[in-house]
């Protein structure tokens, strides 16, 4: 398939063609690279340290179907909500 826009600059509002499954099953997950948002299958709390901070805050409410505009650079286990099946990263 030839895709139009392959010599066109990616910018962090541009759609996402890369994902990462987030598993938080046993343990925190820890992003190699840092996704541009998160796509959030359930409704829920997600717990995350943000790639400019140094602390877990938690992102209470979500709506089950969210895309959330955040660069994440850790998931917790303990404190996320959203079963660790429908956490997807996306770059």
């Amino acid at each position: 398939m030839t895709d139009v826009f392959l010599d066109h600059e990616k910018k962090l509002n541009s759609p996402a063609n890369k994902s990462e499954l987030v598993d938080i099953s046993s343990t925190d997950h820890v992003f190699t690279n840092l996704p541009r948002g998160l796509w959030i299958g359930s409704a829920g709390n997600v717990k995350v340290t943000l790639s400019g901070d140094s602390t877990g805050i938690t992102l209470n409410g979500i709506s089950a179907g969210s895309l959330v505009p955040v660069r994440p650079m850790k998931i917790f286990k303990t404190g996320t909500t959203v079963p660790s099946t429908d956490l997807i990263g996306l770059y």
